[in-house]
C-alpha cells in the first residue's frame, strides 16, 4: 500500500502531467499579454478599418433656395454643411474643434443658427451666421440648449 503513491506519481511523470503541458504562446501587443491568439490577417485589418471609417450625414433643415443643411463628422468633429443640389457635394459651413450640436436656418435667409459645445465644459453657444461667412455668438448656455423642436 505504502508504494501505490510512488506508482501514480511515476506514470504522472511518465505520462506527462499538467506540469509538463506545453507553454502557451506568448506575445505582448501594447498592454495587453495574449495567449495563444492568432495573428489578425492584414485583410481582416483592412475591412474593419473601412467600415470604422465611414460616417453619416444628418439632414437638419432647408435652405430658402432649396439647399440643404446636414451634419456630418469631419475629422473628430461633427460639422454642418451645405450641399446645394441632389446629389451635389457638401460645402462645409463650420470650422471649429468643438463638434456642433443642432443647426437650423432662417427663414427667407441664407443665414442659419446653430449650437456648439464651448471647449467641452458643458456650456454651449448659439451662434448665427451667412454662407458668406459673418458669424455672431446669440448667446451662451450652461446647458445644452434646443432650438427648433
Amino acid at each position: 500500500m505504502t508504494r501505490l503513491p510512488i506508482l501514480f506519481a511515476a506514470l504522472a511523470l511518465f505520462f506527462g502531467g499538467p506540469a509538463m503541458a506545453d507553454a502557451p504562446e506568448t506575445r505582448m501587443v501594447g498592454n495587453a499579454r495574449l495567449e495563444n491568439v492568432p495573428d489578425i490577417p492584414l485583410s481582416v485589418g483592412r475591412a474593419v478599418e473601412q467600415s470604422q471609417s465611414g460616417r453619416a450625414a444628418l439632414f437638419w433643415d432647408w435652405f430658402p433656395d432649396g439647399s440643404m443643411l446636414i451634419m456630418t463628422r469631419f475629422s473628430d468633429v461633427s460639422q454642418l454643411h451645405r450641399v446645394a443640389m441632389p446629389g451635389g457635394a457638401r460645402t462645409q459651413l463650420t470650422f471649429a474643434p468643438e463638434p456642433v450640436e443642432a443647426g437650423y436656418t432662417v427663414a427667407g435667409a441664407q443665414r442659419f443658427a446653430f449650437v456648439r459645445d464651448i471647449g467641452d465644459h458643458e456650456q454651449f453657444d448659439v451662434l448665427a451666421k451667412s454662407l458668406g461667412g459673418a458669424q455672431v455668438r446669440l448667446s451662451r448656455w450652461p446647458f445644452r440648449p434646443t432650438i427648433g423642436y
